[in-house]
């Protein structure tokens, strides 16, 4: 088994300055808001009962629990929940999928398991995780460690930033001395950003409403 754990790429000050629009000023909300994203440590979002399967397994049968608990993936743990590895849905899909042209294929989960893996640990930085999951730092920020530009093109940073999206997997194990002790998936990320961000929206939506009614 080789898993390491979710370091995001640095960017020093002067390549994100350099980089990146003016911003006008914050408010008094929005740096209470911020402030409170970088506090956040994975333990306080993850799922500390997920779906998890045994090695042996059956695939059918991994395919069914997957499907019944709404989950697109799941870790793989011995019965002391150690962490052994890692299975999406694409895996148990492309499995099923070869059927027709082999009848040698493999039947339990530890046959398919993805045994390199990227883990978090429960007191790490949500925002951090949140960073390495939705941008390419390196696309955003195309430059060398003394800021030279490395790009064949200009592009602005907003059009750096729709082409910056991460190619990275949408859930890790959180774990603790080998020992899984949670998930962390990209919903609970948004759920977190949808309650954080609710309260300015509605009342945005009550002010427009006033108005509209004076």
């Amino acid at each position: 088994m080789n898993h390491s754990t979710v370091v995001p790429p640095s960017v020093n000050k002067y390549q994100a300055e350099q980089y990146r629009p003016n911003q006008p000023p914050s408010s008094q909300e929005d740096l209470a808001m911020h402030n409170k994203i970088q506090k956040l440590i994975i333990s306080e979002l993850m799922d500390t009962q997920p779906t998890s399967l045994l090695a042996d397994t059956s695939i059918y049968q991994a395919v069914i629990l997957l499907a019944k608990n709404n989950v697109r993936s799941a870790p793989v743990v011995d019965t002391d929940k150690q962490l052994l590895g890692f299975i999406s849905e694409q895996d148990l899909m492309r499995s099923l999928w070869s059927e027709e042209f082999s009848s040698q294929l493999p039947t339990t989960v530890k046959d398919i398991m993805q045994t390199k893996m990227l883990t978090v640990a429960p007191t790490e930085k949500v925002v951090q995780l949140l960073e390495f999951m939705v941008v390419d730092k390196k696309k955003l920020f195309p430059v060398t460690d003394s800021g030279m530009y490395i790009s064949g093109n200009y592009q602005s940073y907003e059009a750096r930033l729709r082409d910056a999206a991460a190619v990275v997997p949408s859930a890790y194990p959180v774990v603790e001395n080998g020992r899984l002790c949670g998930i962390i998936r990209r919903e609970a990320l948004m759920q977190m950003l949808a309650n954080l961000y609710r309260p300015k929206h509605q009342e945005t939506s009550r002010t427009a409403e006033q108005q509209s009614v004076a």
